[in-house]
Parts: C-alpha cells; sequence; structure tokens
C-alpha cells in the first residue's frame, strides 16, 4: 500500500482508503492420533501506517474505512492513545460487540449446520444493537425470542455443563445459539488440548516496550509474552466463570468458547463494557474478539508520527495460537469430512476478523 501524503487527506476524499483485510490460510494434515495445523496470515497488519503524517483527527475520522471490522473500537483505541476524549466509547463499543456476536451466532452458525440463515432478521437485530444504550429492554427481549429462547439475565445463572445441555435441547429448534451446541455436543470429541494463558490484565507499558522495540514490527504480526503465546477474547475473558471452568475440565473446548459468546451477549444486553484503558501513547480496548491495542504518537502540529496496532487475530491465529493447539486436537482417525467440518467449527469458535482458507493435505504430508 503506498503512502498518501499530507496533502491528500482532504475527508470528502472517500476512496483514498480502503479496508485491505487480507486473510488467513490454514493447512491441515493428520499426524499420529491428532492432526498438525499450519496457519500463515497475509493480514496487512501495518495498514495503519498509512496515517503517519496525517493530521490526527482527520485519520481518526477516516480509521474505520480502513477497519471495516470493529471501527469503533479502532477509532476508540487511538483516540484514548492519544489522550483524547472518548465519551461515548462504551455505547460504541457495546453495540459493535453485540452487532459482532449477533452476525456469528445468526449468519454463520446456521450455515455450519447447513442451514439458511434468517438473514430477513438481521436488520431488526442489528438496529437493536445500535439503540441498546437507549433501550437494553428492547435488546433484552430480542435475544430471549430469537438468540437465547430465555432472558439473558437467566442466560447467565446456568452454572454447569448440564444446565447449558438442558438449554440447548429445550431450544435447539427456535434458536441458532442452541442449535449449534446441540450439535457440537453430538461431534466426536476433540484431543485434549494445552491452550495459550489468556491475555489478562495486560500490561500496557510491557506491550508498549515490546512494540516500541527493535523487533516491534514482528512482534505485532506474531505476538508472544515471555517467548509463549496467549489467547484474548469472550473466553479469556469469562475463563474464572463456573461454566467455563467446568467445560474446560470436562475437555470440551469448543462448547466452552461458543458458551463464552453467549455469555458475553447477554451481559452486553445487560451493561456497558468497560471503557478505553489508557497509557502514555498507548490504548487498549476490549473487542467481540480479544484485546485490541493502538500505539499512536504524534507530534507537536498534531500529525501522527507513529502507529501501530496489535490485534487480537494476530494472539489467536498465531501458528501456535489458541486455534493452532485445537485444530492439532483434531483426532486423525475421522474421516476426511469430519475433520474439515471440526476444523471449520474451530475457526468459528475462536473468530478470526477475517476470511480464511482451509486445505486438508494427504496424510504423511505433516511435514511436507
Amino acid at each position: 500500500m503506498r503512502r498518501l501524503e499530507p496533502a491528500e487527506t482532504a475527508p470528502d476524499a472517500p476512496g483514498l482508503i480502503e479496508s485491505s483485510p487480507g486473510g488467513i490460510r490454514i493447512e491441515l494434515a493428520r499426524d499420529g492420533s491428532g492432526s498438525r495445523a499450519r496457519l500463515a496470515s497475509n493480514r496487512p497488519v501495518h495498514a495503519v501506517r498509512v496515517f503517519e503524517r496525517w493530521p490526527s483527527d482527520t485519520a481518526l475520522r477516516m480509521l474505520p474505512r480502513l477497519f471495516g471490522v470493529c471501527g469503533q473500537a479502532h477509532r476508540a483505541a487511538a483516540a484514548a492513545a492519544l489522550g483524547l476524549h472518548t465519551g461515548g466509547a462504551g455505547a460504541a463499543l457495546r453495540a459493535e460487540t453485540l452487532r459482532e456476536h449477533l452476525l456469528r451466532v445468526h449468519l454463520d452458525g446456521p450455515a455450519l449446520l447447513g442451514l439458511r440463515p434468517r438473514v430477513s432478521l438481521m436488520p431488526r437485530l442489528l438496529r437493536a444493537c445500535e439503540r441498546v444504550g437507549e433501550s437494553a429492554d428492547e435488546a433484552c427481549a430480542l435475544l430471549e425470542r430469537h438468540t437465547l429462547g430465555i432472558a439473558p439475565h437467566e442466560f447467565l445463572r446456568i452454572d454447569d455443563p448440564g444446565a447449558l445441555r438442558a438449554w440447548s435441547r429445550r431450544h435447539a429448534a427456535s434458536s441458532p445459539a442452541a442449535a449449534l451446541l446441540e450439535h457440537v455436543a453430538g461431534l466426536p470429541r476433540l484431543l485434549p488440548v494445552d491452550e495459550p494463558d489468556g491475555l489478562a490484565e495486560v500490561d500496557l507499558d510491557q506491550l508498549r516496550e515490546r512494540i516500541d522495540g527493535p523487533d516491534g514490527d514482528a512482534f505485532v504480526a506474531r505476538p508472544e509474552l515471555d517467548g509463549a503465546c496467549r489467547q484474548t477474547g469472550p473466553y479469556a475473558r469469562h475463563a474464572d466463570s463456573a461454566l467455563l471452568r467446568e467445560l474446560r475440565a470436562a475437555d470440551e473446548p469448543l462448547q466452552a468458547r461458543l458458551a463464552a459468546r453467549l455469555r458475553e451477549l447477554a451481559l452486553y444486553a445487560l451493561s456497558e463494557p468497560e471503557p478505553p484503558c489508557r497509557g502514555d501513547g498507548i490504548a487498549r480496548v476490549e473487542t467481540s474478539r480479544g484485546t485490541l491495542v493502538h500505539r499512536v504518537l504524534a507530534d507537536a502540529q498534531g500529525r501522527i508520527a507513529r502507529w501501530r496496532v496489535l490485534a487480537p487475530t494476530e494472539w489467536n491465529f498465531h501458528p501456535r495460537g489458541a486455534a493452532a493447539c485445537l485444530l492439532d486436537a483434531i483426532p486423525s482417525e475421522l474421516a476426511d469430512a469430519q475433520r474439515e467440518h471440526l476444523a471449520r467449527l474451530v475457526v468459528h469458535a475462536v473468530d478470526p476478523c477475517v476470511a480464511f482458507e482451509l486445505r486438508l493435505r494427504p496424510a504423511g504430508d505433516a511435514d511436507a
């Protein structure tokens, strides 16, 4: 992507900045009793540098055009990193997170089951997301009717796998979320997996040092802390809930991730998420897919001097990250069609912010 000079920053030139999401390529081979996954990303993780030398206020206005997914989260994190007022960010993040989770539940979930999504329902659900700050009752009612089958506060009371299974059985015919959980419960189980630790209570000073360091560009493309991968997202955020603890103990990582998404839907229908957390030229926000970090510096004239972004997809789809660990746990004894289906469920549960391509490699090709 070419660098745009400051003279090209007129807000009335919408064609100058276009979203360029890239994608993730996944190759899966049999390997012993499990699988061997290879993940490669061509996401343009440094695309935000196009705004360097731009006036910061113009860059912030244009930012959602570059990030078509979670644009409000990117703008909130960048504004907080620049030390700007972020009033109203909580409401925008709440609406955006609800929207992203609902799209996964109502569009992607049925597609994985070979069903036709109820596309006609989506405008109503998405409008309720936008108005959730003004009318949480509307959002809660729609979630109860079309997504959860029960009120959000009642769903949050589900605290063990037995109660979750009872819920999914009862509502599978009317709720795409319950239908997918019920489907996953009947599939062959993944092998026990040793997953990365969660990116909890992230230390912004530590992240700033890594991003500013000599390997900063490599770090935001393939992040590790203390030599280890981390994971982020609803599953990591709700890891301490009784339901997720028991699902992990039962070696049900797919059900745990789907349940975490639904817990977050219920929570955000009832209350706002935490506001952006800011440091010295750095800030983080929690998005539907995990922790998003912006490191932004402006010069004395208010122009962007340096800008880096560390997004959740780079943690979760790291070659040794959460998605890779779960893909490796797909049993090799299964037929290719089953292995591919489980792999697609894994990607759906971990949730990248870009499209992905999946290829099953022939047997014996794990190290090719």
